[in-house]
């Protein structure tokens, strides 16, 4: 072959190419590389991020972040459209709604279950020893009961347990921050201890009583922090955290007169029964009276909940979304979630979600609209 032919295959092999970069590059979704944000609480944190990192491979060009810096936080940053979503144990009360409808019709969706141990410190003491009811978590935290030793307490236990117990002063571990799993702890403790009903209630931020010895941490993962460091501490923390950090936790009496360990299994019982036995809002209408706790079942675990995801229905008309590209990527990974990502939710303590809510799931995310219209996307898979 001549110079100028190897020229020539030379060109004709740089326009071929060029031509395939052209079309490859072309053929990049329009969606490509979308930022998505959500904050809110720190009780699903460690199921979110392990979402975060499965999804990847999944949809490499979504760069998904979540923030845990409380329920709170969360339900304050998707009101005022700071991020695509918030995540919260507590569902929008009725003020907090009305609040959320001056920007836009809420939808709420349950993406996950867990369940709040009643975490503690106690050296004398291995885990899921300890016997409670909740009338005695209640009196606890109001400061009525103060010593491990406690008759209320001791009057619970088998021989062996009762002999363990000390004169040392109970420190009540509590969140500083507005959360969700205090509002679910709090709303557990006013279903079962007629005091706490009446002086403290349930709150994301309640006022605390004086009477007990008490300290607070920020997150799950600093009262997680605060009872390890702290002997002969009590506080509410949610499993997976209690798990990871290798916390004693105690039994709670449940709604059949059953002392229960908190579980995987004790948390699916407990979302099995509420399930079976109570049917769930439309996810565009009120959820303030979905109430897991205490529920019915033998095996149920009583202080189990639902974790959600708060956003808007239509998406163009706030500041949620900045482009009809983003509101389906949101949508493919929210769909992801109910779906896929359910599988890995075990493996970290968490119950996965029934047929039932997850059915209901997919029909809230049928609701969300761009300027009005239905927003459809294909399976969550690679891109096309």
């Amino acid at each position: 072959m001549t110079k100028r032919a190897y020229t020539i295959a030379g060109v004709i092999a740089g326009i071929f190419l060029v031509s395939s970069v052209l079309v490859s590059t072309m053929s990049v979704p329009a969606y490509a590389n979308i930022a998505l944000q959500g904050q809110g609480a720190t009780f699903p944190d460690p199921l979110i991020q392990l979402w975060i990192d499965e999804y990847e491979p999944v949809r490499p060009f979504a760069d998904i972040s979540y923030t845990p810096l409380g329920s709170g936080a969360g339900i304050t940053g998707i009101t005022n459209e700071l991020v695509n979503w918030g995540a919260s144990e507590a569902p929008l009360s009725v003020s907090e709604q009305a609040t959320f409808a001056s920007h836009g019709t809420p939808l709420t969706m349950p993406v996950t279950v867990g369940t709040i141990t009643v975490a503690i410190n106690n050296p004398n003491l291995g885990t899921n020893e300890l016997r409670l009811t909740g009338k005695v978590i209640g009196d606890i935290f109001l400061g009525k009961v103060k010593t491990w030793n406690h008759n209320a307490i001791k009057g619970l236990q088998t021989p062996a347990v009762a002999a363990k117990l000390t004169g040392d002063t109970i420190v009540t571990v509590h969140r500083c921050d507005s959360s969700g799993t205090t509002f679910v702890f709090t709303e557990y403790l006013t279903k079962v201890n007629t005091q706490w009903a009446s002086e403290v209630g349930t709150s994301k931020s309640p006022t605390w009583p004086a009477a007990a010895t008490q300290i607070c941490g920020d997150g799950n993962a600093g009262v997680a922090s605060a009872i390890e460091s702290t002997n002969f501490s009590l506080g509410y923390l949610e499993l997976s955290f209690a798990v990871t950090e290798g916390i004693d936790t105690a039994q709670v009496k449940n709604k059949a007169a059953k002392y229960i360990s908190p579980s995987l299994s004790s948390g699916k019982a407990a979302i099995t029964n509420y399930v079976g036995q109570n049917s769930l809002p439309n996810g565009d209408e009120s959820w303030a009276g979905v109430s897991t706790t205490n529920a019915g079942g033998g095996g149920s675990y009583p202080i189990t909940s639902f974790s959600y995801y708060i956003f808007f229905e239509e998406s163009k008309d706030n500041q949620q979304f900045t482009s009809l590209g983003e509101a389906k990527e949101f949508k493919k990974w929210v769909n992801w979630n109910n779906g896929p990502g359910q599988a890995f939710a075990d493996d970290l303590t968490y119950v996965p979600l029934p047929f039932s809510v997850k059915q209901n799931n997919i029909n809230t995310m049928k609701m969300m609209t761009w300027n009005g219209v239905q927003i459809a996307v294909a399976p969550t898979g690679p891109p096309s």
